[in-house]
């Protein structure tokens, strides 16, 4: 007897009205007969809402009165949720049949793993956005294979340094263990990764589950790599690694790391935006030597 816990679909919407409605369409032609649907509203101006209410009453909508960042939005739609298996999912993507039915089964039948990410390609269908994700010693990320045709070349389940969050399962007991997503690094960039690593430190697997498939149009929210994109990220590249390593590694290793990178990074004209980010970046140690003085950090255990 094969058993179908409730999957609670997560959906932030900001001024998504060009692109919620495939997404929709395309998450209830999933074949996972058990799941509910929630857009979490991020105080959108445009008539999304509006469609979506016409177009799939049976949406449960969780509207902001003000603008809060994917991070806290993310959060408040999982707080209204129900399911045993939360999946998290971009507004700008269009999921194949059975990319939710993959993700739970993965979480369901290994009890270790603990999140599971899928395989992300453009909207063409054939070129791979993400296919696992790496976390370098300075805390830069990569999506592996990136680019590349996907000829099945990562179709293979494996264990990964973080999956992302345009399309992310987990299980609900993982936030009673080790929290929500940090408020931090609102608002967004990171929070995925930081989820991934406080995970392994309890113990937990993180994986790329290559059966799980959808389509993603890149950047329709961020607007791509702008000056913005370049200060958000690298800040919260830096609270990334203010709650994830030692202060040994981070006095040592990552200074030296840092300012060879910084010495040669492009595109030069934006390192005005890394250099506010390291301003950034500072004012937020004194959170993080707080957080570590209360025993909310555990760096006992460092992934690299």
């Amino acid at each position: 007897m094969k058993i179908y816990p409730l999957a609670s679909v997560i959906i932030p919407n900001y001024n998504g009205e060009k692109v919620i409605c495939d997404c929709l369409q395309s998450v209830y032609a999933c074949d996972y007969p058990n799941f509910e649907v929630i857009v979490a509203d991020d105080c959108s101006s445009d008539s999304s809402l509006a469609k979506i209410k016409q177009k799939f009453p049976q949406v449960q909508i969780i509207k902001s009165r003000r603008n809060r960042g994917f991070v806290r939005t993310v959060n408040r739609g999982i707080r209204n949720s129900l399911g045993e298996i939360i999946a998290l999912l971009n507004m700008d993507t269009v999921v194949t049949k059975s990319w939710l039915s993959e993700l739970v089964k993965v979480l369901i039948y290994d009890q270790d793993v603990a999140i599971a990410g899928s395989k992300i390609l453009d909207l063409d269908g054939k070129t791979i956005q993400y296919a696992g994700g790496m976390i370098f010693d300075n805390g830069l990320s990569l999506h592996i294979g990136r680019g590349e045709m996907d000829q099945g070349q990562y179709n293979v389940l494996q264990e990964v340094d973080y999956v992302c969050g345009a399309s992310m399962g987990f299980k609900r007991g993982l936030l009673k263990e080790v929290g929500y997503f940090d408020a931090s690094y609102s608002p967004l960039y990171y929070e995925d990764a930081d989820l991934a690593f406080r995970a392994k430190k309890a113990g937990k697997r993180v994986v790329f589950v290559p059966s799980s498939v959808l389509m993603h149009r890149e950047n329709y929210s961020t607007q791509g790599l702008t000056a913005r994109f370049y200060y958000r990220y690298h800040k919260s590249r830096l609270v990334f690694l203010a709650n994830n390593y030692s202060l040994k590694y981070l006095l040592k290793d990552f200074l030296k790391k840092e300012f060879l990178w910084f010495r040669d990074f492009k595109p030069a004209e934006f390192k005005k935006q890394l250099i506010l980010a390291y301003l950034s970046g500072m004012m937020y140690l004194p959170v993080s030597l707080s957080k570590r003085l209360a025993g909310k950090i555990n760096t006992k255990r460092r992934l690299k």
